[in-house]
């Protein structure tokens, strides 16, 4: 079990409500959101800019995309 402390953290009045309601929408406390997103700030610093895009895209098959098609025909010389 990871220990816990205590920080005091300054935000805009009106955002607490707004955070709150966001991060229950999402089964979790303010902290946890918070922690959560600090973690992935500070994981994303130490990991290298090629790793953290790694099979988060899916190659299109340009034989069926008519986007590809349209794009290649709008800047095709």
């Amino acid at each position: 079990m990871q220990t816990k402390s205590k920080l005091s953290v300054t935000v805009t009045t009106e955002l607490i409500p707004r955070a709150k309601l966001y991060a229950r929408s999402r089964g979790k406390s303010l902290s946890q959101l918070i922690d959560g997103y600090l973690r992935d700030l500070v994981e994303d610093e130490s990991q290298p800019l090629g790793d953290k895009w790694v099979g988060q895209f899916v190659l299109a098959d340009k034989r069926e995309d008519p986007v590809y098609d349209a794009i290649v025909a709008k800047h095709a010389s």
